[in-house]
């Protein structure tokens, strides 16, 4: 936990496991939000056992870091998570139960998103509606994703991505021509 150093009021809770033992599990309190401050929020390498994101997260809105990563939440990920509008670093892969999301339009403002978890699959067709300039990292990678399908053509509107990870996918055809847009990308990882 910290605090900021002038005001007291704390900004950062990294409950990230670290041993590998300790998890945290169930219910999340919304006593939470009595942190109004919070910037930074880690709850990954933690078993939650497919209970839902909790829908008060949004409500966190000075929230600039999200990681749910291996947190092992299932169901639908908020879409109220769009509320955050400082959100810029959201995690939310290695997850093994199964989460949807009911609209993507809300992910393009991060400048960080891995949201690689195995269930959602919606992600490949949510692509195409995407016109976001400031995603500077999409992370897909071991997911299962694109059987039958290629890359959308959209993806070439990620000006601003420096780092695109498609590997250990499924997607079909050659890559689509728009990926010459992606003048600032660095890393491309296609691996199989």
């Amino acid at each position: 936990m910290k605090c900021n150093n002038q005001t007291g009021n704390v900004v950062e809770v990294d409950l990230r496991n670290r041993d590998g033992f300790s998890y945290l599990g169930g219910e999340i309190s919304d006593s939470l939000l009595d942190l109004k401050h919070l910037n930074y929020l880690d709850l990954s390498l933690n078993d939650f056992q497919g209970i839902p994101i909790p829908d008060f997260l949004p409500s966190f809105q000075r929230l600039k870091h999200l990681d749910l990563s291996y947190t092992e939440f299932g169901g639908m990920v908020p879409p109220h998570l769009g509320n955050l509008s400082q959100l810029s670093y959201l995690d939310l892969h290695g997850v093994e139960y199964e989460m949807t999301v009911s609209n993507l339009k809300w992910l393009s403002d991060l400048t960080y998103n891995n949201i690689g978890s195995e269930g959602i699959i919606e992600l490949v067709n949510g692509l195409s509606v995407w016109n976001n300039n400031s995603l500077e990292e999409l992370h897909l990678g071991h997911n299962g994703l694109g059987v039958g399908h290629q890359l959308p053509d959209s993806l070439g509107n990620f000006y601003n991505l420096r780092s695109l990870d498609l590997s250990f996918n499924c997607f079909d055809g050659p890559l689509p021509n728009s990926i010459q847009h992606l003048t600032n990308l660095q890393s491309l990882d296609l691996q199989s």
